[in-house]
């Protein structure tokens, strides 16, 4: 407790009993399990501490023959992945959380990460089982400035020459296969985080792994 009390007053975002999100299959949770999809619920009922505002998704790049790199703190995922950005925020990364849950009256609402996309010369994608003002079907990006694109402040997933090593959303292993057009497996580990206030401090909860997918980037 006294942990907690401490960060709070640092002005830094900490966890507590938030709420998570609902992985696909647990309880009444009928979420997407199509190929190419990585799902979860929402979970308004059992919020917990704080007041539930929306979900936050984090990724990681890797190559197919690497473990799925684990995360059981909100710092985890700060440290050593990237953060989705919803592409059309005015700014790199956007105000949080990536999704809102205005709208949302059940327990059984699904958030679907449909990287499929990527094929067809797009984008990764989120949908959403409920609407809410400006919020449906949106592209997200990588959450990492790209100084060449003003207007397109994040960089895209498609545009494999802006992959480097040493960004944290991207393992060494599967920079270098990038950047060698070596044709090596790529694949994304997807996290996802409730994000919410309590008394003006940021929460978030346990991350929660909602799936592992192949990406098309060749």
């Amino acid at each position: 407790m006294l942990a907690a009390a401490v960060i709070g007053a640092c002005g830094l975002p900490s966890e507590s009993m938030l709420g998570r999100p609902v992985p696909a299959g647990e309880g009444d949770c009928e979420a997407d399990t199509s190929p190419e999809t990585m799902s979860f619920c929402v979970s308004v009922s059992a919020s917990g501490d704080g007041i539930l505002l929306g979900y936050e998704i984090y990724y990681k790049l890797i190559t197919s023959v690497e473990r799925t790199p684990q995360a059981s703190h909100h710092d985890d995922l700060r440290a050593r992945f990237g953060r989705l950005s919803n592409s059309a925020s005015r700014r790199c990364g956007g105000d949080p959380p990536l999704v809102r849950v205005v709208g949302a009256g059940a327990d059984d609402t699904v958030i679907t990460l449909d990287v499929g996309a990527l094929r067809t010369a797009g984008e990764p994608f989120l949908r959403l089982s409920w609407r809410t003002a400006g919020q449906g079907t949106f592209e997200v990006r990588r959450g990492l400035e790209d100084p060449a694109d003003p207007l397109r402040a994040c960089r895209r997933f498609s545009a494999i020459d802006g992959y480097a090593r040493g960004h944290r959303d991207i393992s060494a292993a599967a920079a270098a296969a990038l950047t060698a057009r070596s044709g090596a497996l790529i694949e994304m580990v997807a996290y996802a985080v409730s994000y919410g206030l309590d008394r003006g401090q940021t929460l978030y909860s346990a991350p929660v792994l909602i799936g592992r997918e192949r990406l098309d980037l060749y």
